[in-house]
């Protein structure tokens, strides 16, 4: 087992809820739900009960979600699904990868595609001025998985209004910010940010949308367990206060250090820093501290953060900023184990 003196990496991956962790030992099914025996029906319950409460809280029909292998795979799933022909698609330069790769895709079926770019405070730019009368699809993020920084969710409502579909990827948001389930046609969700398995996504769509093949009882299993813990008003009020002591510790202690969005709404479990050491991550890493330099999708290879790009900066810098971001588990204590150890390097 890997020993990590501090886990700051919440945003790739939450540890598991201690319901979770109970849930998976408790685990004892293995029937194929869509099997009509006994054995098939009591997995098949298990399913439409744990999806009924994922309904109830996501506020629509169980008809209306969707059970997929991962967050990335929701994405994906949701863009091909509302392609059509020359049809033109509006998508923001901060959008999680598993959103940006699937643009070849888009052109190579007959669309167009205009990217937004991103203000220097990590807020969306305007978007308006790319609507076409073909566009059919917007993509943005509610809150983005590098910096933190909150969706003005205005902006979204604007655009139904105009019969444009809007894709909103709450993956990085569920369970930290409220999501107004509401203003997106579809919204994309992961079990893996809130304390259950990697491995299951979600899709909220305002139509039917069915689930493909035999889902993971296991993952659906873990998800239903999570489910009573997620809660953002809490998550807020605990939070918040945290956040802001962090920051303002970083800026007494290391005044050249700059936090990405400090300037506009940002969720309260990420704080993103441009720091002056290029390879602090891996400094941190030896050190036992656990950090990333970016979406855990991407941060396996050393690319430059392609949000911080869109907000201006440069390659270098982008490539040396490091994410921190945290949850249950992490105190006041840990804060200051870890400006300590930033003291040996900043």
């Amino acid at each position: 087992m890997i020993k990590t003196a501090l886990y700051l990496d919440y945003s790739a991956g939450e540890p598991l809820k201690p319901a979770v962790k109970q849930a998976i030992a408790d685990f004892d099914l293995w029937a194929n739900p869509q099997s009509v025996h006994r054995y098939g029906r009591e997995s098949a319950r298990i399913i439409r009960a744990t999806r009924d409460a994922l309904a109830e809280h996501c506020r629509c029909m169980p008809e209306h979600l969707s059970v997929t292998e991962s967050g990335s795979a929701s994405n994906r799933r949701v863009i091909q699904k509302a392609f059509h022909p020359g049809a033109h698609w509006i998508v923001s330069q901060g959008e999680h990868s598993s959103t940006l790769q699937m643009i070849p895709w888009w052109e190579q079926q007959g669309g167009t595609v205009s990217t937004v770019q991103l203000q220097a405070d990590g807020s969306l730019a305007n978007l308006h001025a790319l609507i076409q009368p073909q566009t059919r699809l917007v993509s943005a993020m509610l809150v983005n998985n590098e910096t933190g920084v909150i969706l003005d969710t205005q902006i979204l409502e604007e655009l139904r209004t105009r019969g444009i579909l809007v894709h909103m990827d709450a993956i990085a948001a569920w369970g930290k910010v409220a999501i107004p389930w509401g203003t997106a046609d579809f919204i994309t969700l992961s079990g893996h940010k809130v304390g259950a398995l990697a491995g299951c996504g979600l899709i909220r769509s305002s139509e039917l949308f069915q689930t493909v093949g035999t889902p993971s009882l296991l993952h659906i299993v873990a998800l239903g367990a999570a489910l009573p813990t997620i809660d953002s008003e809490i998550f807020e009020q605990k939070w918040r206060p945290f956040q802001e002591y962090f920051e303002q510790q970083l800026k007494q202690q290391f005044p050249r250090i700059e936090i990405h969005g400090a300037t506009v709404p940002r969720a309260a479990h990420i704080i993103n820093i441009l720091p002056h050491h290029d390879t602090l991550v891996e400094l941190l890493d030896l050190e036992g501290i656990a950090v990333s330099s970016g979406s855990a999708c991407a941060s396996g290879t050393r690319e430059p953060s392609h949000v911080l790009i869109s907000m201006g900066r440069s390659i270098h810098e982008a490539s040396r900023a490091v994410r921190i971001s945290y949850g249950d588990g992490i105190g006041m204590h840990d804060i200051t184990m870890f400006l300590a150890t930033l003291g040996k390097y900043e």
